[in-house]
């Protein structure tokens, strides 16, 4: 949304009542991919205020406008099974991120530009993301690895974050 001041002067300087020229007629539409630099940003399963206030971010780290439409967020359970196949977590239909634009998919309740109904695991969790056509754009596990680490779909490289994540700190 525009501030106020902001939309004054580009009214004005659309129109010509403060002598800047007008834009082209037909400007070119903007270049918008269905395959950029999408990863997942920044995750928890819980927060100082809940233990179930769950959340992840999607940042576009290209330099294009990315439409989210066909990808696919997918979560794995705390066996390290992608859960849900087919049925995403939060549908991300219609999003378009800017070139280091964030969608938030929080957990009902929370602030957030798609929400899910459950929670992400406490034992561990993980979130599997696809680009269309089904492709892996990104992968993370957050399992324990002790006393051996959790194999899932979610773990890249069979590599997990270590599932100790310190609610009280946010």
């Amino acid at each position: 949304m525009l501030r106020p001041a902001v939309a004054i002067l580009l009214a004005l300087a659309t129109t010509g009542a403060i002598g800047l020229a007008a834009p082209p007629a037909a400007a070119a539409p903007p270049d918008v991919s269905t395959a950029g630099l999408v990863l997942i940003d920044e995750l928890a399963n819980g927060d100082a205020r809940s233990d179930s206030n769950s959340f992840v971010e999607l940042r576009n780290w290209g330099d294009t406008l990315v439409d989210l439409t066909g990808w696919r967020l997918y979560r794995c359970s705390g066996q390290g099974l992608r859960s849900n196949v087919g049925r995403t977590e939060g549908d991300l239909s219609g999003i378009v991120l800017a070139p280091g634009g964030i969608v938030t998919v929080s957990r009902v309740g929370m602030p957030g530009d798609r929400h899910i109904t459950q929670p992400f695991a406490l034992e561990g969790f993980g979130l599997y993301l696809e680009s269309p056509g089904a492709v892996l754009a990104d992968r993370v596990g957050v399992f324990p690895n002790e006393p051996w680490p959790t194999q899932s779909e979610c773990s890249p490289g069979g590599g997990n974050l270590p599932n100790v994540l310190n609610f009280s700190h946010d």
